[in-house]
C-alpha cells in the first residue's frame, strides 16, 4: 500500500487489525497495532475494541486488560464490545 503512495489511516489500520483477529492471527494484528503507533496515528475505540476483542478471543486476556487499562488511560470509553470481550476472557482462563 505505502509503496504505492497510499498512507494508511487509522480506518485502514483498524480494518486490517480487525480482519487478522477474524483470521485468528492475532500476532499479526499486534504487529499491525503497533507499527500504527510507530507511525504516530492514535488508535480509536475501534481499534482498541478490535484488538481487545481478538486478544480475548484468543486465550490472550493478560495483553487484553493491559490495551483496555491504555484505551481507558487515553480518555476513550469502552462499549459493550470489549466488556464482552474481557468478560469472556476471564471466563475462559477460569477454566485453565
Amino acid at each position: 500500500m505505502e509503496a504505492k503512495g497510499i498512507t494508511p489511516d487509522v480506518y485502514t489500520y483498524t480494518f486490517l487489525v480487525h480482519g487478522e483477529c477474524c483470521f485468528r492471527k492475532v500476532d499479526e494484528a499486534v504487529k499491525l497495532f503497533n507499527a500504527m503507533s510507530r507511525k504516530g496515528l492514535v488508535p480509536n475505540v475501534a481499534t482498541y475494541t478490535a484488538i481487545v476483542s481478538g486478544l480475548s478471543k484468543n486465550g490472550r486476556s493478560d495483553e487484553a486488560f493491559r490495551l483496555y487499562n491504555e484505551m481507558i488511560s487515553l480518555g476513550h470509553v469502552p462499549d459493550q464490545r470489549v466488556y464482552n470481550s474481557l468478560v469472556g476472557s476471564l471466563h475462559a482462563t477460569r477454566g485453565r
